[in-house]
């Protein structure tokens, strides 16, 4: 019920309580005679509480119309591809066939020349081409090349060095070569610029004075008992003297002469005509060395070294007389081609065959220093046979090895050879070889060397 139904209610009962008292508050006469009064219980109604007022609730907001996802539509089930068969198409077998028997190839011996006489060596084939040194007769280079013309040989010089190239001539008269029918085709460097001459009116002729173009020493400090070779070129000379030591000798233009001078010498070179006179002179000077140490004494470490001939193709044993393969053994007390008799004395007897060798290798308790050098004697046995070269080399291995000596010896000469290198250009070698080449087959018998050794 809410308030205004309580008030219509209320007016309602007061309105009829007045009419039953007859409009001015008094019970009306029928009421009185005929009806009895009834007791009325006024029963009061409670206390009205009344109704907490009205909170409307919020407008509806409706949510939004739900619109269904699309339908999923599966992917198809997977289907694996059929494997992939590869099919092959038989080769038929080859019929085999033999195998050819590879025949080895022949190592080549080493291109070697000596010279015959004594020989300029240029820095081209030519004569056009200065000067640059001097083969001796006798000493024995390695062949490199040879000129388009075949009339001058390449050569390593200085012999042992590892780059240096020079060129002597190849006429039969001049130089004799083995083992050269392999060697390439050098082409020359280009000749010297030549000097434009430019005419002029032509005075009376005069007689100058003899030049003197080139006196020099291969060394000019030496030690007592060592070698040292001077080179002179001179022209226009009616004649031309070397003087030394008191003494003069007649000298020819270019030449060479080796000498082993006791003392500090002045060599004074003269050259003079009708026009005057030429002078030119150098020192050698001779020291005397001091004690020197045996790095490494070749005869007794003999036994131990590598021998090999055939070019390092056929090892041999130490001490085992093989007249074909080649041997190596020590002679005790023999006599030698000169007449003398050393305690020992190793002897190297080459492979019987054309270009027969026969090589040791020595390995080196430690490298070689500058300075060191290697010193021998070689020679013949009495009654020893053939033309050889004795031949000290260093490197690791034959074939590559550097060539420091080559020493041509026959064995009919009675003489002996010294051999003086100074290894400082082979320095830090752990291997030292020595070897003999012989000229023709079965030549070599009884070469021997004497007192091979390093010293430092």
């Amino acid at each position: 019920m809410n308030r205004t139904s309580g008030w219509r209610w209320i007016v309602s009962f007061l309105i009829i309580v007045i009419g039953l008292l007859g409009g001015d508050g008094r019970m009306s006469a029928l009421a009185q005679v005929t009806t009895p009064s009834p007791t009325f219980t006024v029963t009061s109604y409670p206390t009205y509480t009344p109704y907490p007022t009205y909170t409307p609730y919020p407008t509806y907001t409706p949510y939004p119309t739900y619109t269904p996802y699309p339908t999923n539509t599966p992917y198809p089930t997977y289907t694996p591809y059929p494997t992939y068969t590869v099919y092959v198409t038989p080769t038929p077998s080859a019929t085999p066939t033999a195998t050819p028997t590879a025949t080895p190839t022949p190592t080549l011996a080493l291109p070697l020349v000596t010279a015959l006489v004594d020989l300029n060596v240029r820095s081209g084939p030519g004569v056009e081409y200065p000067r640059i040194g001097a083969l001796l007769k006798g000493e024995t280079a390695q062949v490199t090349g040879r000129s388009p013309d075949a009339l001058w040989w390449q050569i390593v010089y200085p012999i042992g060095s590892p780059e240096g190239r020079g060129w002597i001539s190849a006429r039969p008269q001049y130089s004799s070569a083995i083992n050269v029918e392999n060697v390439p085709v050098v082409l020359p460097p280009p000749p010297p610029p030549t000097a434009t001459f430019t005419p002029t009116s032509t005075p009376t002729p005069q007689l100058e004075p003899p030049v003197i173009f080139s006196f020099w020493a291969d060394r000019y400090v030496i030690n007592r008992g060592e070698k040292v070779t001077l080179y002179w070129d001179l022209a226009n000379a009616e004649a031309a003297y070397l003087r030394y030591d008191g003494k003069e000798k007649g000298v020819v233009a270019p030449g060479s002469i080796t000498l082993s001078p006791e003392k500090t010498t002045v060599y004074t070179l003269r050259a003079y005509n009708a026009a005057g006179e030429t002078i030119r002179q150098l020192i050698i000077t001779v020291v005397t060395p001091g004690p020197s140490e045996t790095v490494l004494d070749l005869l007794a470490a003999a036994p131990s070294a590598l021998w090999t001939s055939n070019l390092g193709g056929t090892v041999l044993i130490w001490g085992v007389l093989d007249e074909v393969a080649g041997y190596a053994i020590w002679r005790e007390n023999p006599e030698l081609e000169d007449g003398s008799r050393p305690a020992r004395v190793l002897e190297t007897r080459p492979r019987a065959a054309p270009n027969g060798d026969i090589a040791g290798q020595f390995w080196l308790p430690q490298p070689i220093r500058t300075g060191d050098r290697f010193r021998a004697q070689v020679g013949f046995l009495a009654g020893g046979l053939g033309n050889v070269r004795f031949v000290v080399a260093a490197g690791n291995a034959l074939p590559n090895a550097t060539i420091l000596a080559a020493v041509a010896d026959s064995a009919g000469d009675g003489t002996l050879r010294t051999i003086d290198i100074d290894l400082s250009g082979v320095a830090d070698s752990n291997f030292l070889w020595i070897g003999v080449l012989a000229d023709e087959p079965g030549g070599g018998k009884g070469a021997v060397w004497i007192n091979p050794r390093i010293e430092r």
